[in-house]
């Protein structure tokens, strides 16, 4: 039975932030901004939130699990303090992503992909589902480029703003966690098993680079100078910023599983028992600060050096602050 995402109603899913909580700041990187710092916020839902995306810094979305009766989609328009469920879906979602407020995908389990034209209110299938797949990550470059990249070596390419999409062939057979563009030619994708793999013409081929591990890689990002970090397991964390990748300490033995560009230098990733670690001068250096909760921070965006949210287990959520 093919599932659809529908607008949810009041009285079909109940849903409350409660009262805020006062913030717990914790101590920012040494070398970072000294006014910044995460706080926690109340839950969002009561199911693992798995991924999140903002276009500006006030507008965003969550997708994640969902139980018995299916889950939500949630947005936010207040840079994260309140969030909304405006849409149900019956699929557990791992990726999102919106290059407007008002058109965005989400894909998960079961290789289906969704398209919003309206912030998120209602979906259209533009990939039915396939026993057995999973939709890991999903990227757009603007209303009409994008790629998706899933378990198995499975990846996925658009130029029609998902109307359709063809296999691009990865020629892998490794989970590939996060993809990522920088043009319409140039992107990468990290895995497991170290896997680190690169395109010049825009996914057609793909080049595997020297990671130097062979630790699962789930986290990428890349900065607007061009600096590319790649987070893992055992607190891993990668660094390149002229083709070579470099291992850099990241102060944690925890699972990495994502990062996120505040800018040309700041970056912050997330992990395993509520890690966040930072860095202020473009990923040489990192400094963990204290985890605000003991539950897995499985995703994070950032929109500025002193603004992000990061999400994770049973719908736990933080914010960066000035």
């Amino acid at each position: 039975m093919i599932r659809r995402l529908f607008v949810i109603s009041a009285a079909f899913l109940t849903f409350s932030c409660g009262q805020k909580l006062p913030p717990a700041p914790a101590s920012s990187p040494s070398s970072g901004p000294a006014a910044v710092h995460w706080a926690t916020s109340p839950t969002v839902g009561s199911f693992d939130l798995l991924a999140i995306d903002f276009v500006d810094r006030e507008e965003g979305w969550a997708v994640g699990e969902i139980g018995p009766t299916g889950g939500a989609i949630f947005e936010t328009s207040d840079g994260g303090k309140n969030w909304t469920p405006i849409a149900r879906t019956l699929e557990v979602l791992n990726a999102v992503h919106f290059v407007s407020r008002r058109r965005g995908w989400v894909a998960g389990l079961a290789g289906r992909i969704e398209r919003t034209d309206d912030g998120g209110r209602t979906w259209k299938t533009q990939r039915i589902e396939h026993g057995g797949e999973l939709l890991n990550s999903v990227f757009f470059l603007d209303s009409q480029q994008g790629w998706i990249s899933g378990a198995a070596g499975l990846l996925l390419r658009t130029n029609n703003g998902g109307d359709t999409w063809e296999d691009a062939h990865s020629g892998r057979v490794e989970d590939l966690w996060t993809i990522r563009f920088s043009s319409a030619k140039e992107g990468w994708i990290v895995g497991e098993d170290g896997l680190l793999l690169a395109t010049t013409d825009g996914g057609a081929t793909w080049t595997q680079q020297h990671s130097g591990t062979r630790i699962g890689l789930y986290g990428l990002a890349r900065s607007r100078s061009g600096i590319l970090i790649a987070t893992g397991e055992k607190g891993t964390i990668l660094r390149s910023e002229n083709g070579a990748w470099i291992q850099t300490p990241s102060g944690t033995s925890e699972t990495l599983y994502a990062v996120s560009a505040a800018d040309e230098n700041v970056f912050w990733a997330v992990g395993s028992a509520g890690a966040t670690v930072g860095s202020s001068d473009g990923g040489k250096t990192w400094t963990p600060v204290t985890p605000l909760s003991s539950r897995a921070l499985m995703a994070i965006d950032l929109t500025g050096p002193s603004d992000g949210v990061a999400v994770g287990r049973r719908g736990v959520m933080q914010r960066l602050q000035p």
